[in-house]
Order: C-alpha cells, then structure tokens, then sequence
C-alpha cells in the first residue's frame, strides 16, 4: 500500500511539473563602451533581442531588451513528496530543459 501511495504521489507531482512557473528578474545590463547593449560579462555582450544562458546562475536564461535592459529566466520553485530528494534531470542542459527535476524517493 505505501508503494502504491508513493507512486502515486510521484505521479502526481510528475504532472504538475509542466506547470511550474519560472522566476523572473529584469536588470540594466548598460555599458558606456556598448551603448544599448546588454553588457553581462566582457565574453558576453547581447544585442536587443539577443538571449545566452546567465553565467551567474546554474540555470538561467538572460534576454537583452532595449536600453540595456535585460531579463533573467531562472527555474521555479517545486517541492516534492515528502521523504523525497529532488535531483536535476538534464543538470547541463540550456534553460529551460535545465529545470526538469526528477524526484528520487524513500520506499
């Protein structure tokens, strides 16, 4: 019975997950050698409408806006069933594949 119970939390929480939501940031990204360019990082330097993965954060996308306003995508918060550790599926991947989770449970 705990098993089914367990796997059926897993479950559920499983079809929850394609309706997580993600945390947002916006910054000004501005420097006076790059006028209207998101300047991130002397190796990393968007134009408007351009998108990388933010360096600064394991999983994170950065979008460059106009005036050297960026936005940063980062994975939302999930909470598993309890006595479950969460463990990132495609911990390499680029934002938002990098945010699937899987949940590895006590029997």
């Amino acid at each position: 019975m705990k098993l089914l119970l367990n796997a059926l939390l897993l479950l559920f929480a499983a079809l929850l997950l394609p309706h997580t939501e993600a945390g947002l940031m916006q910054g000004k990204f501005a420097n006076p050698a790059h006028p209207g360019k998101c300047f991130v990082s002397p190796n990393l330097i968007l134009s408007p409408g351009e998108k990388a993965k933010y360096p600064q954060m394991e999983c994170a996308r950065i979008i460059c806006q106009d005036n050297s306003y960026a936005q940063i995508m980062t994975c939302g918060a999930v909470g598993g069933p309890p006595n479950c550790k969460l463990k990132q599926s495609f911990p390499n991947a680029d934002y938002p594949k990098c945010c699937e989770v899987e949940f590895i449970c006590d029997n």
